[in-house]
């Protein structure tokens, strides 16, 4: 349970300047409130500057970029009446993360995830919430990073277990820990993702959402505590997700599909129930369009031959005995999962990407390497070299659609927003013959000015694996543009600063290159206003209509 605003800060107000503290949640009981703390005495001060005023104010942010020093983290026990603080003892290791905690269902004992500064290691402690004492009940390492994203942590009812989620073997599956002692135990295993796993009320089940039937979709299953096999709950196909009634006879469902976003069903708690469609979102408007159920491919990587998927947007009545442009849509996140029988976080991409093969436009949208739902080494293949195998991939998937005879190879484009943007500046400066244009939106152009979080995961640090970070940053390779590359930056940024474009601008000028340049002064990293996003896909129509149309 939250806490208050106003009461959290009458607790904590004995702060340092540079101490932020965060998150404050009662304790089940209501006596204690626990919280983070984080000390940003050696975390740089950037700013954002904002130009549309009568003068320019600088917006100030704590950002740690590639590197750098990072917040030092505390967790903190406070009376809820007041009183002096409990810190929870880490012993003397100052730089980590805290990814995430727990009260237990007594208010006894907090659980957490902590991971180390170069996000190699997670443990998973459980803290005194009387003393602050610490111990530790599972360590793990990855050579590569760890992933904290599809991470899960769940008191079971009765306080003695937790389960969690570790791609330990390969794969995110469901593991469980009991707190008088003894090695985890794994529930669920096989090429296949698991994720949200939670508790039945009475601990005799676990409920989660499994990839199992199908890369490309989500079922809700449950398993019996103890271990056992899956049993299966839902069958429409596509993305569901489901949340069971605290009596357990009913699922709340959310369903999407290739062309639905997503609805809620209601159900029976049973394999055999039918689910009842309970909520209709789109205006009339959005079912009179003729979308394009999109095709989902697979094809080897030339780098290695391991399959990449794709989803594939095909104009309606394709000949193909014709040549058609490819325009390559390439998602963000650098760790997400698109090509899904379900909606898509890149909702403005689905509708740009039908608009696109309405006009004539073949477009591949691809999970290159890197990407969610395809098991740890697929996430981690990307590790020291981020534009090496996802390049690749999305230089296959080039190379996939030429050898089916309606695609024209002297006419391919791409475009992408954030790591979309970045990959887009990569495929037009290191495979400049492959790709006649491209849109870079939001672009990262070198990682040695993004968060240390992020980068430490995929690059370790500049100081000591410089060549990782040349090699990955766009910056270095500008001077082999050839075709017509278009940026788009949001001034007010906050994720990926406009300071990055502003520096491969100025590399671009420099080589003499031609290209094309939209700011948004009114926006940060995605945008808001819908005159930005029209004004923006306009401007990279227009780019596909002039260098890929005959």
């Amino acid at each position: 349970m939250g806490v208050d605003e106003a009461k959290f800060i009458q607790l904590t107000s004995n702060a340092a300047d540079n101490v932020r503290n965060r998150s404050p949640q009662y304790s089940p009981d209501g006596k204690k409130v626990a919280f983070t703390s984080y000390n940003n005495e050696k975390v740089r001060s950037v700013v954002v500057p904002n130009y549309l005023g009568k003068y320019v104010v600088a917006n100030p942010m704590n950002r740690s970029v590639a590197g750098d020093s990072i917040s030092q983290p505390a967790l903190g026990i406070v009376p809820a009446e007041g009183g002096a603080v409990l810190w929870v003892d880490f012993g003397t290791e100052k730089e980590f993360y805290i990814e995430d905690w727990w009260w237990s269902h007594d208010s006894s004992q907090i659980l957490i995830n902590k991971v180390s500064k170069c996000q190699k290691v997670r443990e998973i402690l459980l803290a005194s919430a009387s003393d602050g004492k610490t111990r530790l009940l599972d360590s793990e390492k990855d050579e590569k990073w760890m992933d904290s994203l599809s991470s899960f942590f769940d008191w079971a009812p009765d306080g003695k277990r937790i389960l969690f989620t570790s791609e330990r073997d390969g794969w995110s599956h469901i593991y469980l820990l009991f707190l008088d002692g003894g090695s985890s135990q794994q529930l669920t295993s096989g090429e296949f993702e698991v994720t949200n796993p939670r508790w039945s009320p009475d601990g005799s089940r676990i409920y989660f959402t499994s990839s199992q039937v199908s890369p490309y979709e989500r079922h809700l299953y449950f398993i019996p505590s103890e271990g056992g096999s899956p049993t299966r709950l839902t069958n429409m196909p596509g993305v569901n997700n489901g949340v069971v009634s605290p009596d357990e006879k009913h699922i709340l469902i959310t369903h999407s599909n290739s062309t639905n976003p997503p609805e809620l069903y209601l159900m029976e708690n049973s394999p055999q129930a039918t689910p009842v469609r309970v909520t209709r979102s789109p205006l009339s408007e959005f079912y009179s369009y003729d979308w394009i159920d999109y095709k989902i491919i697979s094809f080897p990587s030339r780098a290695d031959g391991k399959i990449i998927h794709a989803r594939l947007y095909e104009p309606p009545g394709l000949d193909r005995n014709k040549k058609y442009p490819l325009v390559v849509f390439i998602h963000g996140a650098g760790y997400m999962q698109n090509v899904l029988k379900g909606w898509t976080y890149y909702s403005h991409e689905y509708f740009f990407n039908n608009l696109l093969a309405h006009n004539g436009y073949v477009v591949l949208d691809i999970d290159y390497r890197g990407s969610a739902g395809y098991g740890r080494d697929f996430r981690t293949d990307v590790y020291r070299y981020l534009g090496g195998l996802d390049l690749e991939d999305l230089i296959s998937g080039v190379e996939h659609m030429v050898k089916k005879g309606y695609v024209d190879p002297e006419r391919v484009g791409c475009y992408g927003g954030s790591y979309g943007g970045f990959l887009t500046l990569m495929a037009l400066f290191n495979s400049p013959d492959t790709f006649r244009c491209g849109a870079a939106l939001r672009p990262v152009t070198d990682w040695e000015n993004y968060h240390s979080h992020y980068t430490t995961q995929r690059l370790n640090i500049p100081q000591s694996d410089a060549e990782a970070f040349k090699q990955s940053s766009p910056i270095h390779f500008a001077k082999n543009l050839k075709g017509h590359l278009l940026i788009c930056h949001g001034v007010l940024d906050s994720n990926v600063h406009f300071q990055d474009t502003a520096q491969l601008v100025q590399k671009l000028i420099e080589y003499g290159k031609d290209f094309e340049l939209m700011v948004y002064p009114k926006e940060g990293h995605s945008f808001r206003q819908p005159e930005s996003w029209i004004d923006e896909y306009r401007r990279i129509e227009r780019m596909f209509d002039t260098y890929l149309k005959r």
